[in-house]
């Protein structure tokens, strides 16, 4: 990032009517716009301000640009006009962009943009959803150096690209929170136990079966009555 200071001054004589701003102009950075101080300049009078401009990739080394301003007296149809140029060496291992966009699955849901960071600083991209809405912060070297919005809700996959790589991916929420985000979970197929042995049933005890042997004969009773 390159800052400019600039300063106008009114250096016509004591006696010369006040001078009136018609334009002021960049080569480089379009739409600047001086305070009010340099709208009407008195003589010695003077006025300053500071714009910045962001460094391509393809910006040469010098970079020059020049600032042109136009004025006239208070009252008269003169223009008077000033200009300046800078060379500014641009340092070329230092620093590089850093460029990211943010995608989603919602039709024109897709932003881009840049930042200027030291080739051997850390640069990190992170995603932080909030109720219908997500922010994407960039750090360098731990320091937010630029941020972004989308918003969402809980079906809008969001993906965040660093320089080119998909760094990040989060599904949205719902304006109010009332839907959790869709999330696909795996479950694990459930362990088969193996069957329990069955044992086999102890056999019965065999059942004694009759013996062929016959019973012996009883004796007969002896009779009553005396020895004859």
């Amino acid at each position: 990032m390159v800052i400019y200071d600039i300063t106008i001054e009114n250096i016509a004589s004591a006696d010369a009517p006040n001078l009136v701003l018609d334009s002021f102009t960049d080569s480089l950075v379009a739409g600047v716009t001086p305070p009010s101080a340099c709208d009407d300049l008195a003589s010695g009078a003077s006025c300053s301000f500071s714009y910045t401009y962001t460094r391509l990739q393809s910006d040469p080394n010098p970079l020059v640009n020049t600032a042109t301003v136009h004025y006239h007296p208070n009252g008269f149809p003169n223009d008077i006009q000033d200009s300046d140029t800078w060379n500014v060496a641009l340092p070329q291992i230092l620093e590089a962009l850093n460029t990211w966009e943010i995608r989603t699955n919602m039709p024109n849901k897709v932003r881009s943009g840049g930042f200027d960071a030291p080739v051997t600083s850390v640069v990190r991209g992170r995603l932080i959803r909030h109720c219908g809405y997500m922010i994407a912060k960039f750090r360098v070297d731990g320091v937010v150096v630029d941020t972004a919005k989308v918003t969402t809700n809980y079906r809008t996959l969001v993906k965040l690209y660093l320089n080119g790589t998909m760094i990040q991916s989060k599904i949205g929420q719902s304006h109010d929170c009332s839907k959790a985000p869709v999330t696909t979970t795996v479950s694990p197929s459930p362990t088969v136990s193996p069957s329990p042995t069955v044992s086999p049933s102890p056999a019965p005890s065999p059942t004694p079966e009759p013996s062929d042997t016959p019973a012996p004969a009883e004796s007969p009773a002896p009779e009553e009555g005396g020895t004859a």
